[in-house]
């Protein structure tokens, strides 16, 4: 009997298939009888040209490293956006233990249409007590419906390669995000412990951001010795030292920066290009946690040592370094400040302001913030040293700063002009002009 040629729908599916397998080498077991026996031609066939088999498990081994170079970007947003919302509950002093309970009450497994709903109805009946604290829990809302959406894609992406128990695991870690599971997540990390390490590392990293999520932060230190323990990376230490940092547990956060310190010390001196950046930030990092515990010699040392390097990367590259050239000066301010060296600490402002007024030309909307951060801080060293016109000079600036800021995003905005409406107001206090005060607030 003699077959009919291929239509050109058969050469599409054939095709597909054919795609998906150099992507995945088991996604063609499922399909039907005409593909696999396709495909194990193609591979008898692929068997005999060894040039054309090596650089298919060339692309295999890139698409991988993609994956987890976009894994690692999609973490680090995660901790950065979850950093910001705890600055935030801390700026209007809401406990974490406060937030947990809202979203426990919030219909959250029947979507986030009707989740808004009835945070807009605990507003009403008093169950939270203010906009600003519903507008900060609808926002963490949103953030994790987006964090859960990622969650439901990536499972699916596993699937589609044939990792079904990883996606498995992902699904279930979003149940209980979700509510839609009332197991903890510490019970869907034992179920899945038993397998192999690799896996085992990506689940850890998804239990950590889910804990985090979760304020269950026993639970997130938990994950996070276990992640150590079975990959003790310069990455993995430095991001739990910064949850250990946001936790107030000083001791051990600083103990981790030194041993994180240490190793990029030694690796910079075999590859300084690859290194440096790193090490400058870790040394900030560290110099703004030793000021906290007012070890303000060792910060200091720290700080001089990062904007050393941020000043030579700089040369090379101005437009990636300066802006953190201008963190570190801000930094070194700050605490000169703290430690009464007016006359440096002023200096160091009045660069930082320079470079940050430079950058705020080419991106304002990222640089304006920082520009009038600077200007706050300036205005309050300026006080402290009695040069009252030229502070109130850099306060009004902040302010008319501030004031543009919160046109377009005021939740976010709206307590930095209060903040800078207070030190302005402080300083006419002081000068006994308490004329402008009431005016300045009439304009809030």
């Amino acid at each position: 009997m003699v077959s009919a040629p291929p239509t050109s729908s058969d050469r599409l599916r054939l095709n597909n298939a054919l795609e998906r397998y150099i992507q995945n080498a088991t996604s063609y077991e499922r399909l039907d009888a005409d593909t696999r026996a396709f495909i194990d031609c193609f591979k008898k066939r692929l068997s005999e040209q060894p040039a054309a088999h090596n650089y298919l498990m060339t692309l295999r081994a890139d698409e991988q490293a993609k994956n987890e170079k976009q894994n690692l970007l999609e973490h680090h947003r995660t901790q950065e956006s979850m950093q910001g919302l705890m600055n935030r509950m801390e700026e209007l002093n809401m406990a974490p233990q406060y937030i947990r309970a809202l979203l426990k009450e919030l219909p959250i497994e029947q979507g986030l249409e009707r989740t808004e709903l009835a945070l807009g109805a605990m507003l009403a009946n008093g169950r939270i007590h203010s906009e600003g604290t519903k507008c900060l829990v609808a926002e963490f809302v949103r953030f994790l419906f987006e964090h859960t959406d990622k969650i439901a894609e990536e499972a699916r992406r596993l699937r589609e390669a044939g990792d079904s128990y990883l996606a498995e695991t992902l699904e279930e870690i979003k149940r209980v995000l979700t509510g839609e599971s009332e197991q903890s997540l510490t019970t869907v990390y034992e179920g899945f412990k038993t397998r192999e390490k690799q896996k085992e590392v990506r689940v850890l990293q998804e239990l950590i951001e889910a804990a985090q999520i979760q304020f269950s932060f026993g639970e997130a230190r938990g994950f996070y010795e276990r992640l150590i323990e079975l990959a003790p990376t310069i990455e993995h230490h430095f991001k739990y030292a910064y949850l250990l940092q946001s936790l107030n547990d000083f001791e051990k956060a600083i103990n981790l920066y030194e041993m994180v310190l240490k190793e990029l010390r030694e690796l910079a001196k075999q590859n300084p290009e690859a290194y440096n950046p790193d090490m400058a930030l870790t040394l900030n990092t560290l110099g703004c946690l030793l000021r906290v515990a007012n070890d303000f010699k060792q910060a200091q040392s720290h700080f001089e040592e990062a904007l050393e390097i941020y000043r030579k990367l700089t040369k090379l590259n101005p437009e990636a370094y300066n802006p953190y050239v201008a963190m570190s000066l801000n930094n070194l301010g700050c605490l000169l400040r703290v430690t009464n060296d007016f006359k440096q600490a002023q200096a160091h402002f009045e660069e930082a302001l320079e470079i940050r007024r430079e950058l705020a030309k080419q991106n304002p909307e990222a640089y304006k913030p920082h520009m009038a951060t600077t200007l706050n801080n300036l205005g309050n060293l300026l006080r402290d040293t009695n040069d009252l016109k030229q502070a109130q000079a850099y306060f009004e600036e902040a302010l008319e700063i501030y004031r543009e800021l919160a046109k377009q995003n005021p939740e976010v905005y709206k307590p930095y002009v209060a903040l800078t409406l207070n030190n302005s107001g402080i300083l006419l206090y002081d000068t006994n002009d308490l004329s402008k005060p009431k005016l300045t607030t009439r304009r809030r």
